[in-house]
């Protein structure tokens, strides 16, 4: 069988973050009924950018596991539900390795690598070291959240999921509390566990 691995990197990143307008509504209702306040609906509006550097752990992933739709970086990410994901399983693994607050971590996808970075003000906190240093753990942390959640619990939604349904998941396993464009949609509890069940180092 072929040897499937995951390559890391631990080092700097530059980011650069462009506030392009803002959307508007009632957090219950989905992302397609809020309204998107920017430049084209308010002519006093001007764009806000600004750079800066984050200590990251990158983790490139296999393409057999990304989707093919090229498009940018913000987008990407909720338009591949598996990557979507494995990325926030990743993010809340990490919380629990490290012990860390809600929104010490965060994450950015793009071009096939998940970057998981230091979230503070001057870019590192010292968790992307502790999440490398202790990346198999990590992923073993991964696999356990998906594998040993029961959900779905209602009888209904489990005999949806048996007839081929997808499911997303629940807050004990992939959702996050980290802010989330689609507010814990687009998620494949399925497509995590597989890909989770291949890369987990068996323990001894």
């Amino acid at each position: 069988s072929k040897t499937r691995k995951i390559s890391l990197r631990y080092g700097l990143i530059d980011m650069k973050k462009i506030i392009t307008g803002y959307l508007k509504g009632n957090y219950n209702d989905s992302s397609d009924k809020f309204e998107t306040i920017n430049g084209d609906s308010l002519t006093s509006w001007n764009d806000f950018s600004w750079n800066s550097k984050h200590y990251s752990t990158s983790i490139v992933i296999p393409s057999e596991f990304t989707s093919k739709i090229k498009t940018d970086g913000k987008k990407s990410i909720i338009l591949d539900s598996k990557i979507h994901t494995i990325t926030h399983v990743l993010v809340n693994a990490s919380k629990i390795l490290t012990k860390s607050e809600s929104n010490d971590i965060d994450a950015y996808y793009e071009n096939g690598v998940i970057h998981l970075f230091d979230n503070t003000s001057d870019g590192y906190n010292g968790c992307s070291k502790m999440i490398y240093d202790n990346f198999e753990n990590i992923m073993n942390i991964c696999f356990d959240l998906v594998n040993e959640c029961d959900c779905p619990t209602d009888e209904k939604q489990k005999k949806q999921v048996l007839e081929g349904e997808e499911w997303g998941g629940c807050p004990k396993c992939t959702f996050t509390t980290n802010y989330c464009q689609t507010k814990n949609k687009k998620l494949s509890k399925k497509d995590a566990l597989e890909f989770f069940s291949i890369f987990k180092k068996d323990k001894k």
